[in-house]
């Protein structure tokens, strides 16, 4: 028998002092002596020695079983230490979504799980840490382990490997498409879970059963509607739902466990049939969640091949914007192609029908300048008839629902096709208005008696026979102001009705009017919208005929080609925003007046007259001035006033007139001149303000924002014109150059650096142009001799110039005199050595 812990230390302990106790008595005779006195402690004593061989023996058995065990502990903790870090990590990397980690530790895992139950099963008593009687190895201590899995299984490894197939799936099912090969590998572990399983495991039953759903999704996504792919799938979806059903019966009833059991009650009832699929996606469009009805739809159509499913589908989609119009009729095609539906299903012509009509009016309030209506109109108008067509053909002994909101779609169908195509006959369109207070009545009769998430398709039908109504009323009613008026009021309430996100429309201004503008004997509203649009081009022309010469040139191009369009346009514009113009702060004729008298004005300064372009505005904006004379104008009566102009074009003008004329009419040092030039830049930066805070005037006048930009750089600084004066020195366009520098230095006098590259640009100019070399160095000559007399100490840069200037005019003895200057101020050993050479050669020259 195997002695416990606490034994082997007695024993060893007893050993030890029967030793101590022979060796006293070979020592000490008459301790021998003594202990021969006492008969019953000698004879048990002598007991003692005689078992001392045994005792021995047992010890060093004992040891050695005690070795074994602290060895199989010590690999038991060590199986245990290392599935702890597999389930760690194998937790963690499912978490990063890393699926090949995931499933390594998982496989990891498992093995250590094997590995402790072999340890654990080798050997009975681990009776080590305390001094207790064996412990029966194969029941208690697996019982121990077993029950870490509890109450999902009583098997901790099949419940490790229906884990990592469920985590597999879900990350799998992360992916769009789910990942198969990460779905097979969830379904391999939970099949390995469950072979020769001896009581059911809901959690591999569930992972079996969520992998195989996938599994059979990815056969059917790609052709929904195919009766094939739903054949391919239907032994995974059976498996699946099998799987499911077996699970939530082996789920215990526990109120943890509510989560998985709603979550499988959930998967259960989608493989019952396409119901719960419907319902859902009707419940998530009243809560405005069109997307989520989309997906519910598809997870419906890639498990079920369902009419209704599929239509409701393709409808939900088109309904969230998410289909364009190519998608949206391949998808209705594939439906009769897979024999899903018939094309003279009523259904399908009803969902055809409706996207036709309803495709129409989403182009017509998306309409803008780049999709003009008109342009499309022959398209619109073929699309729309073949959607009446599609709704007229519907028999009427279909469901009431469908029947009146298919009456609303002919309403809302034939007041489209009179704003469209004006020569239509009106007789049906006349009919159809009379029937519109009947069809709302009958809808509303319905509505009354369903539930809210039913609701919403018999409401968007209501909106839009009221729209119909209104549109038709401004059309066809003589006296249509108040049956319009309530018509339009009556949809924006059924619209409030309906949820964010629903198909419902709301009143297009553009069709409002072109109502309006069509009606028989409205011949003087047409005259008024067409003189308004020929005035708008008109306006958008004078601005860009007096820019050519100052703007970029392809700007300028554009704004003439939009003003051009404009004026060819002779129909009712769609686009309400047309017919208004942003410049109307009074009237047309002040609209007209105010651009024509800053293109005015502009022209005047063109043509060198700034001073008249200043009068012409000040006698125009305020007639009370009196401008005989500029240069007794009261400026800052000026200055207040034109802060109040809000007109960009205008304040442009003003801005420029007063630049041109302070440089040309005003001495250099004219205290007015400086004002004026500040007055000038101010109204520069306010015009891109204006122009940055109001899209509506950058949109019209796009070059005006580069004009304001540069006049307002060429009065900030100099540098704008250094570098185009640079640039057009390295083309050798000299003459060109010398101009630019010479109008910037008029506005920035005392700039060193403009007469530095002014003086580079004339002897570059008189070495290319030997005619009028002389004249040319004399100009630069006189810059430095003027910069010279204003600022003694000049860069010596600039000083060695002046020098070789005087030297090569003939003026000798100055220029001696500028280059001991050079010789004597500069650190730069080359420009010295230059000086002190040609310094020499003077001297030679001129040996007095």
């Amino acid at each position: 028998m195997n002695l416990s812990s606490g034994a082997y230390d007695s024993l060893t302990r007893g050993l030890s002092e029967l030793d101590q106790l022979l060796t006293e008595l070979e020592k000490t005779p008459d301790l021998e002596r003594k202990l021969s006195t006492q008969t019953q402690l000698a004879m048990r004593f002598d007991a003692a020695v005689a078992r001392r061989s045994e005792a021995v023996a047992k010890k060093d058995l004992s040891r050695t079983e005690e070795l074994a065990r602290l060895s199989q502990v010590r690999e038991l903790n060590r199986a245990y230490r290392t599935l702890i870090r597999h389930l760690i990590s194998g937790q963690t990397e499912s978490l990063l979504g890393q699926v090949g980690e995931t499933a390594r530790n998982g496989e990891e895992a498992g093995k250590q799980l094997t590995l402790a139950e072999q340890i654990v099963g080798k050997r009975r008593d681990f009776y080590l840490f305390e001094d207790e009687p064996a412990i029966e190895g194969n029941n208690s201590e697996l019982k121990l382990i077993q029950e870490l899995a509890g109450p999902y299984s009583d098997d901790v490894r099949r419940h490790q490997r229906a884990l990592l197939g469920v985590t597999l799936c879900r990350l799998a099912m992360q992916a769009d498409p789910p990942s198969k090969e990460v779905l097979e590998a969830g379904l391999a572990q939970a099949e390995a879970a469950l072979v020769d399983a001896t009581a059911p495991n809901a959690v591999a039953l569930y992972a079996h059963g969520l992998a195989s759903l996938e599994l059979g999704r990815l056969l059917t996504q790609n052709e929904p509607f195919q009766q094939q792919s739903h054949l391919a799938a239907s032994d995974l979806f059976r498996k699946s739902q099998e799987s499911l059903l077996n699970a939530r019966k082996a789920l215990p009833e526990q109120a943890k466990l509510a989560e998985l059991r709603s979550e499988l009650d959930r998967l259960i009832a989608e493989g019952t049939g396409p119901e719960v699929f419907l319902s859902r996606s009707l419940e998530l469009e009243q809560r405005s969640d069109l997307k989520g009805a989309a997906s519910a739809l598809l997870r419906g159509v890639t498990r079920h091949r369902s009419r209704e499913l599929a239509m409701s589908w393709i409808e939900v989609q088109w309904r969230s914007g998410t289909l364009v119009a190519t998608d949206l009729d391949k998808l209705l095609n594939e439906l009769v192609q897979a024999g899903t539906v018939k094309s003279d299903d009523a259904e399908y012509r009803f969902l055809r029908g409706r996207v036709g009509v309803i495709g129409v009016w989403h182009t017509l309030a998306a309409a803008d300048d780049s999709k003009p209506v008109d342009q499309q109109q022959p398209q619109l108008l073929a699309r729309l008839l073949a959607g009446m067509e599609d709704l007229k053909a519907i028999p009427s002994d279909v469901a009431e629902g469908m029947r009146w909101s298919n009456a609303a779609f002919i309403v809302l169908g034939e007041s489209t096709a009179l704003l469209l195509d004006k020569s239509l006959e009106t007789a049906e369109a006349t009919q159809a208005l009379q029937r519109v207070p009947l069809i709302v009545a009958e809808l509303e009769r319905l509505i009354a008696g369903l539930a809210p998430h039913e609701q919403v398709r018999l409401l968007e039908a209501v909106q839009l026979a009221r729209l119909a109504e209104g549109y038709l009323a401004l059309r066809l009613v003589p006296d249509y102001q108040d049956r319009a008026r309530l018509a339009f009021a009556a949809a924006a309430d059924a619209g409030a009705k309906l949820p964010k996100g629903s198909m419902g429309l709301r009143p297009v201004g553009g069709a409002m009017l072109r109502a309006i503008l069509l009606r028989d004997g409205s011949n003087s509203d047409r005259m008024a919208q067409e003189e308004r649009q020929l005035r708008i081009s008109l306006q958008k022309m004078l601005p860009a005929l007096v820019a050519v010469q100052m703007s970029e040139p392809m700007a300028v191009a554009d704004s003439l080609l939009s003003a051009h369009r404009s004026a060819r346009v002779t129909t009712p514009a769609w686009d309400p925003r047309k017919q208004l113009d942003a410049r109307d702060t009074s009237s047309a004729r002040e609209g007209l007046l105010a651009d024509s008298r800053a293109t005015t004005a502009i022209a005047l300064v063109s043509a060198k007259r700034p001073g008249m372009a200043l009068q012409e505005l000040f006698s125009d904006l305020w007639p009370s001035l009196d401008v005989t004379d500029l240069k007794t104008v009261d400026w800052t009566v000026i200055r207040d006033k034109s802060a109040e102009l809000i007109d960009p074009l205008t304040v442009y003008a003003l801005g420029f007139a007063t630049e041109e004329y302070a440089l040309s009419n005003l001495p250099t040092d004219a205290p007015l001149r400086a004002t004026l030039l500040a007055d000038a830049l101010a109204s520069f930066e306010r015009v891109s303000v204006i122009l940055r805070d109001a899209s509506a005037w950058s949109e019209r006048w796009p070059y005006l924002v580069s004009l304001s930009q540069t006049a307002r750089d060429r009065l900030v600084n100099e540098e704008s014109a250094v570098r185009q004066a640079k640039t057009l020195r390295a083309e050798l366009r000299l003459t060109e150059a010398r101009g630019v520098l010479e109008q910037a230095r008029q506005r920035h006098p005392r700039s060193i650096i403009l007469r530095q590259e002014l003086v580079q640009a004339l002897i570059d100019e008189a070495q290319l142009s030997p005619d009028k070399q002389q004249d040319l160095l004399v100009q630069a000559l006189t810059q430095l001799e003027d910069e010279k007399t204003r600022e003694p100490n000049l860069p010596t840069s600039t000083l060695f110039t002046l020098a070789e200037l005087r030297e090569r005019l003939g003026k000798e003895i100055e220029a001696s005199q500028a280059y001991r200057e050079v010789i004597d101020r500069s650190d730069n050993k080359t420009e010295k050595l230059k000086a002190r050479s040609r310094l020499v050669v003077l001297q030679v020259r001129n040996p007095d």
